[in-house]
């Protein structure tokens, strides 16, 4: 048995955990006992954790600490789900290959490897089974020799503003994946009276963990930081019913777009608006129609909750319209600043919205309840038709405890994007008022 352990480096006077992948090489061979191998003898194999959410970190991938060498072949087995930061997927990835700056021509969200900084794809578009999860097995020849890392396909470029690798700091969720050894067959016909050679029960060789690269310096902090605005009055409720001519923007602040009101509701579409008060601990709740609602592996960067921007630190506590919670925390530097997407994020689909989605009709309003404690967050939604409730919940230890703001965002920033530029809300009424008085 092969354990990695954990290390604390010290960096520039910050303590920096650096936590190596344990990995765990087993190799037995079971006898009978007259002597006998056992027929389910196994060669050996290295169990992983990839996880989709990346750090901030020189690199993208996850090293495996396993030394390949070129033209090695392994049986790579991979099983689970991950977060692409817009839609959860298997190993195989999202149904299409999408145009960015990707490291494999690969769908989003497949799982690549990388040697020797040679990127390559597992396992093909048409490979099955595809979302939600389910195991997928490939037999895959190393393209160089050097050390394997793998990890999530997704864009390493900058994503709405944001900073390097960006992409990657918005996933979730983590793929199981097994490393096996495969023994090369015999090239070309042998002409020889000898006889055929037994086949060997000798385990195959065992790909060889080296240690990660050393964790590089933090950067230095910058030599002025600017001033973070103040946030709004904190208020205890809101109530909005949309019947007046206009918006009202005593109450309301337009970020971007030009939403309206008409029939007594907030047409939104590539707008996106916010409270001028903010709220801690509070419960959402609002009737909203669409004619676009997504399934969960769909995309829409549109978002309906508590949100605030304090420079690029963004928190928040939203309900997405392809039946997601996402809970949304930056993890500031020591000089209170942010980099790039929140450090910190969890995206939980809705059990069954799926089929709620499909049969709920266009223009027919959802009864959402968002309710934010200091401990829990629970997204609720109802049909309001006699159909059956769903709901969601997260308790855990990246809940905001800051005041926010109501966002209502119809995908305002990045509307040539498919699946997003298409997203239009009719809010019936809105209303807000502290978590404590709404049980």
């Amino acid at each position: 048995m092969l354990r990695k352990l954990a290390g604390v480096v010290k960096i520039s006077g910050l303590v920096v955990a650096v936590l190596a992948t344990v990995l765990v090489v087993a190799i037995v061979i079971g006898r009978t006992a007259a002597g006998q191998e056992a027929p389910d003898a196994d060669p050996g194999t290295i169990k992983i954790a990839v996880p989709g959410h990346v750090r901030w970190t020189e690199d993208i991938l996850t090293n495996t600490g396993v030394q390949v060498t070129q033209g090695q072949v392994l049986r790579i087995t991979a099983s689970g789900q991950w977060y692409t930061g817009s839609a959860w997927t298997g190993p195989t990835g999202r149904d299409r290959i999408e145009p960015c700056e990707c490291p494999a021509v690969a769908p989003i969200g497949a799982l690549i490897g990388r040697v020797a900084g040679t990127y390559f794809a597992l396992f093909g578009p048409g490979s099955s089974p595809r979302w939600p999860s389910g195991e997928l097995s490939a037999t895959v020849t190393m393209p160089a020799s050097g050390v394997l890392w793998l990890g999530m396909n997704d864009n390493r470029g900058t994503c709405l503003g944001g900073a390097r690798d960006s992409c990657y700091r918005d996933n979730d969720g983590t793929l199981n994946v097994s490393l096996t050894s495969v023994p090369s067959p015999t090239v070309g016909p042998t002409r020889t009276s000898s006889p055929a050679p037994q086949p060997s029960r000798t385990p195959s060789p065992i790909p060889t963990p080296v240690p990660p690269p050393p964790v590089p310096p933090l950067p230095a902090p910058p030599s002025a930081v600017p001033p973070v605005p103040p946030p709004p009055p904190l208020r205890a409720t809101l109530r909005e019913d949309f019947d007046g001519p206009a918006l009202d923007e005593s109450d309301w602040l337009v970020v971007a777009g030009s939403p309206d009101v008409v029939g007594g509701a907030l047409y939104l579409h590539q707008s996106n608006i916010e409270s001028r008060a903010s709220f801690q601990y509070a419960t959402l709740r609002t009737a909203i129609s669409s004619g676009d609602w997504k399934p969960n592996a769909g995309f829409s960067d549109s978002s309906i909750g508590f949100e605030r921007w304090e420079g690029e630190c963004h928190r928040g506590i939203v309900f997405k319209p392809n039946g997601i919670l996402g809970i949304l925390n930056p993890v500031p530097d020591d000089t209170g600043q942010c980099h790039g997407d929140p450090e910190d994020q969890v995206y939980l689909a809705l059990p069954g919205w799926d089929d709620l989605a499909s049969r709920t009709p266009a223009g027919e309003p959802l009864l959402l309840t968002l309710r934010w404690a200091d401990d829990v967050v629970t997204l609720t939604v109802d049909p309001g038709n006699g159909a059956p409730i769903i709901e969601v919940s997260y308790l855990g230890a990246i809940i905001p405890h800051e005041v926010l703001n109501v966002r209502l965002n119809a995908c305002p920033d990045v509307p040539d994007l498919v699946g997003c530029r298409d997203d239009v809300f009719l809010v019936d009424y809105l209303s807000v008022q502290p978590t404590s008085e709404s049980l």
